[in-house]
């Protein structure tokens, strides 16, 4: 939350999504050195831009193909009984959200699409061998409500039928300009399921 802080404060914040989560990842890093002397940060930054990890023998050879979810936190699971299952990475994909742009690019439609779906195709993979994910929405226009609508309504006519529609506990963004909900997605293509992927939505509308 600290990171989102910073980034809504930066005055020359860019409109583009890959520059977004550039300066997102530098305001990670600087909230990660802040929290640390206190012993709540984490040991490492999340990654931006890291390529999906091999787990097993037959992920080699794949990383040129791989795709590259947005931010990545490496974490160990000391339980595990293999290497396989010991080196995880928690996979966070983010996405503009509000009008469409001039082009006629949706935002809200590929949110879903191009955000929630990676997390059940087989081609993606995203939060593989992990039973939890996040996603961030960078509300830019619109008002939240009209936004959810319009996400709820891509969820609920996609190729992924059983993926519940996104509830908000609040009606409108917290005091720091953030609203947080958690959806349980029942995976086919990818193990382990369910799975909860948290969706956190900032606002950076000017």
């Amino acid at each position: 939350m600290l990171a989102f802080g910073m980034l809504r404060e930066k005055t020359d914040l860019p409109v583009e999504e890959l520059a977004i989560s550039e300066a997102l990842a530098l305001k990670t890093r600087q909230a990660n050195f802040t929290l640390n002397p206190k012993g709540r940060g984490l040991p490492f930054p999340p990654d931006w831009e890291k390529p999906k990890q091999p787990a097993s023998e037959t992920d080699l050879g794949q990383s040129k193909k791989a795709k590259r979810p947005d931010f990545s936190c490496p974490f160990r699971n000391n339980t595990a009984q293999s290497a396989k299952d010991a080196y995880l990475d928690y996979h966070i994909e983010s996405k503009r959200l509000g009008k469409p742009s001039s082009s006629g690019w949706n935002f809200n439609k590929k949110y879903v699409t191009d955000g929630i779906h990676r997390f059940l195709s087989f081609e993606h993979r995203y939060g593989e061998g992990t039973y939890s994910g996040a996603m961030i929405g960078y509300v830019q226009n619109m008002s939240l409500k009209s936004i959810l609508e319009e996400v709820n309504s891509h969820i609920l006519h996609s190729s992924h039928q059983k993926t519940p529609l996104i509830n908000f506990l609040n009606d409108d963004f917290d005091n720091e300009g953030v609203v947080n909900t958690s959806q349980q997605l029942f995976r086919t293509y990818v193990l382990p399921s369910p799975f909860a992927l948290r969706h956190l939505w900032v606002d950076l509308r000017q």
